[in-house]
């Protein structure tokens, strides 16, 4: 058997098992602090499509939470993730972005969102991963429902309100812009008015955070927002009423301004 198919293969006996470790919070946290994430990382980039796949999944488990005994249990999140970029694998996540294999996309969408969360994560994306946004705008518009969802959910986390400091305010400014630029306003206004919940939410907290910059108020208005948020204050879901007032607080409609003939008529 030629070296290559052996090694795939015994990749293939061994993902189940390192999955199973990545259950719970202590497992990923003794896994983060071994010499694991770099090679996991590089499997990422592997050519055969099923290690790429494991590989993803993989480093996904590494940025959400499981079950834990230990405590603080967010801080050993925050800290693993901070591992996960410090061992490269941002780089390989955005990459993959533009898999054609939609479990890889998934994988990859949902570890940028986790990962996102963190101000500082989101300055080093900014700073070095410059199609990110593009790609995920492409996936908003894509044909798996599940990867739009997310991809729209790693947006939102992305233009997400910073600690009060000019640099970072700047940063998350400039992903708000960003993903209107790159065209971000149509596959949302395709999730919006979907009759799947999971997705109108992610399209709703998207644009809340969007709406957040007043760059966009004239955007967001043009792109015929407004008849699609009043439709869903008719929704009884608290989370998705949240979000769409404060939208609309933030893009308040625009006010008829009369015509000259008008005023002089009314006089």
């Amino acid at each position: 058997m030629p070296w290559d198919v052996l090694r795939i293969s015994l990749l293939m006996v061994l993902f189940p098992v390192y999955h199973d470790l990545l259950t719970t919070d202590e497992n990923k946290n003794k896994i983060a602090r071994s010499s694991a994430l770099g090679p996991l990382t590089r499997l990422a980039r592997a050519k055969d499509i099923r290690v790429q796949r494991n590989a993803t999944g993989a480093l996904l488990n590494m940025t959400h939470s499981g079950t834990s005994s230990m405590k603080p249990q967010v801080f050993i999140i925050d800290e693993n993730r901070a591992l996960l970029v410090q061992a490269g694998a941002m780089p390989v996540l955005v990459q993959l972005l533009l898999s054609p294999d939609p479990d890889i996309q998934y994988y990859c969408t949902t570890a940028i969102s986790n990962i996102a969360v963190d101000p500082t994560n989101r300055e080093r994306l900014a700073q070095n991963e410059r199609g990110l946004v593009s790609s995920l705008v492409k996936l908003m518009g894509g044909d798996s429902e599940l990867v739009a969802g997310q991809a729209a959910l790693a947006s939102r986390n992305l233009a997400s309100d910073g600690p009060p400091y000019f640099f970072r305010v700047l940063i998350v400014a400039n992903y708000q812009l960003d993903i209107v630029r790159n065209g971000g306003l149509i596959p949302l206004a395709k999730l919006i008015t979907s009759n799947k919940l999971p997705l109108i939410l992610s399209a709703v907290a998207c644009i809340r955070n969007i709406s957040i910059h007043p760059l966009n108020e004239t955007p967001i208005i043009d792109s015929g927002f407004l008849p699609h948020l009043v439709r869903l204050l008719d929704r009884t879901e608290d989370e998705v009423l949240c979000h769409t007032v404060i939208t609309m607080r933030n893009v308040p409609p625009p006010i008829p301004i009369p015509s000259f003939h008008d005023l002089c008529s009314n006089r």
